[in-house]
């Protein structure tokens, strides 16, 4: 719903005032002449966009999405919503730095199809239908046609999936779409003349607020998109009060988060991991300015979602001159700003070696693309293009369909065979202890552990050295307790791992040596056999209760047929 707000009088108004309704209002006149409020673009509403999107998702989906499987990131969240079924306690007894938002999510994948992908790849696609309704909408309130919203829907599903099953179905695939949904309201808010109800702001601000709680990446683009409204708007009174009932929205989800993890008795221990550790030690470890430039190129010079932008740009700039008609800068402005805003947060993460980080960045690439392209286009330029737009969003995904399909993606996770191997022989009771990086082995086995580190090597060695030494200690001390508890019959020791410290490499067989010993696990009952999967990654087995031979094949056929 929307309502007609109250206008300051043109006697009164400033130069400034001026020039803030015309950017509101996306006048092309001359600043001397009066200005008209701004309307969505008059032509085929989003249900187009909608229904063109829910086909592509529901093609990929039938054809290739539906059989890509978890990684080791998605499985930390996979058996974190196990755990929660099960009783485990949410960062105390399966400890993350990550934010509760993704465990809720995972328990609802958990519920579709257990502990398969097939779940959270079914949510992935629905959040990409969320995700590109929003985006429909704000570039339709820019005034950007529709065959130039496909084609900017078009470039950022094509980016997406270009990646592979490790880079999608993220958190961030998951947040971006919640958080678009605020932005968008913001957005429109500081373009229209016109102000959402306060019921329709706060839900928006409600569901932005749900996305922070999945990663609090985009605080600063949604901040940014927050105080626009009052910056660019005439009636300063309109803006303030749309910030305020957004921010309420935004409250009510910040309580929900709360009330989430106190009624799990969880709060204590995310304020310890998921805020202390995850804005401190690990905060600070970053890559260098030179391997963030590197990766910050090599992933955006070839994506989908660049060219579209680069290509809007080039056309804006060179449709400046010879044109008698003041262009709509608006849309390019606001949709690089919030690009920039969104790379520079993840270049001062210093995590650029994750491709998904950079999810918002090229979905905010994408609307400068499509926006870009509406305003350097003449009247018959744009109807012209209606063809060749549709043309290219039709040939870019059937491209995408094939090489999708032909791409070769793992049937199943590095270790399932294994973990499944492990299920078979350890009773519903027992328990188990992993070291290492390998929560895909966690997810499968779903038992319980004594040993709440779901990705102890990560915790181990994402941090600075400062605080290295007390995490290892932690970490150390805790391993040795778990592996005497009396219910523990397995412990997995991850081979192969080590770091580096003063340009000094760390193998991380030396680090589990201070705090447990072959001679331990032996006097404890343990025997001790290894296994090394397909991808690699090897163990130090050491099972209690159960014979094992000296070496445990991991591949399909000799380790089915083990006694």
């Amino acid at each position: 719903m929307i309502k007609s707000s109250s206008m300051t009088p043109r006697s009164e108004r400033t130069p400034w005032h001026r020039r803030s309704l015309l950017f509101a209002a996306g006048s092309t006149d001359d600043a001397s002449q009066p200005s008209t409020p701004a309307q969505p673009y008059p032509d085929a509403g989003v249900g187009v966009d909608v229904i063109f999107v829910l086909v592509v998702m529901t093609v990929f989906f039938a054809v290739f999405y539906r059989r890509w499987p978890l990684s080791e990131d998605h499985a930390i969240y996979h058996y974190m919503a196990w755990g929660l079924r099960h009783g485990l306690v949410p960062y105390r007894d399966t400890i993350n730095m990550n934010w509760p938002g993704a465990i809720v999510i995972h328990l609802v994948a958990r519920a579709i199809s257990g502990s398969d992908g097939l779940g959270l790849r079914l949510l992935d696609s629905l959040f990409l239908v969320v995700l590109s309704a929003a985006s429909a909408v704000l570039l339709r309130a820019y005034r950007v046609s529709a065959p130039l919203r496909l084609l900017g829907l078009t470039s950022y599903l094509a980016t997406y999936f270009l990646n592979d099953y490790v880079q999608t179905a993220q958190r961030e695939s998951f947040e971006l779409p919640l958080v678009a949904v605020g932005l968008a309201c913001c957005l429109i808010q500081a373009r229209w003349e016109q102000t959402f109800s306060r019921w329709v702001t706060v839900a928006c601000g409600l569901t932005a607020g749900l996305g922070l709680s999945i990663k609090p990446a985009l605080v600063l683009p949604l901040l940014f998109a927050q105080v626009l409204p009052v910056v660019v708007r005439p009636s300063r009174k309109e803006g303030y009060r749309f910030v305020f009932w957004f921010t309420v929205g935004e409250v009510a989800a910040a309580v929900c988060t709360v009330g989430f993890l106190t009624s799990f008795g969880s709060l204590s221990g995310f304020f310890d991991w998921g805020v202390q550790y995850a804005f401190g030690p690990y905060a600070n470890a970053r890559w260098s300015i030179e391997n963030r430039l590197y990766h910050t190129v090599n992933y955006s010079l070839w994506a989908p979602s660049s060219l579209l932008a680069m290509a809007g740009v080039f056309a804006l700039l060179t449709g400046m001159w010879g044109r008698r008609e003041r262009l709509a800068w608006q849309g390019p402005v606001v949709f690089s700003l919030v690009a920039l805003i969104a790379l520079a947060t993840v270049f001062a993460q210093g995590k650029t070696h994750c491709r998904y980080h950079f999810h918002p960045y090229f979905w905010a690439l994408s609307l400068v693309g499509a926006s870009a392209l509406q305003a350097s286009l003449t009247r018959a330029e744009r109807f012209a293009t209606i063809r060749l737009a549709l043309v290219f969003c039709a040939s870019v995904l059937a491209m995408l369909t094939i090489e999708a399909v032909y791409r070769r993606q793992p049937l199943t996770p590095d270790g399932t065979q294994f973990a499944s191997y492990l299920r078979e022989r350890l009773a519903p009771n027992d328990e188990f202890v992993l070291f290492g990086f390998a929560p895909t082995v966690h997810s499968r086995i779903a038992r319980r552990t004594p040993f709440p580190f779901v990705d102890s090597w990560v915790i181990l060695t994402c941090c600075d050295d400062g605080a290295r030494p007390r995490i290892e200690r932690q970490l150390g001390e805790r391993l040795a307790i778990s592996v005497r508890e009396p219910r523990v019959k397995c412990v997995l020791l991850q081979r192969n791992l080590g770091y580096v410290s003063n340009q000094k490499w760390v193998p991380g067989d030396q680090i589990v040596a201070k705090y447990l010993s072959d001679a331990d696990l032996h006097q404890l009952g343990y025997s001790h056999s290894s296994v090394t999967l397909p991808g690699g990654t090897s163990f130090d087995v050491w099972m209690r209760g159960l014979p094992l031979r000296s070496s445990l094949p991991s591949r399909p056929g000799p380790l089915s047929s083990i006694p």
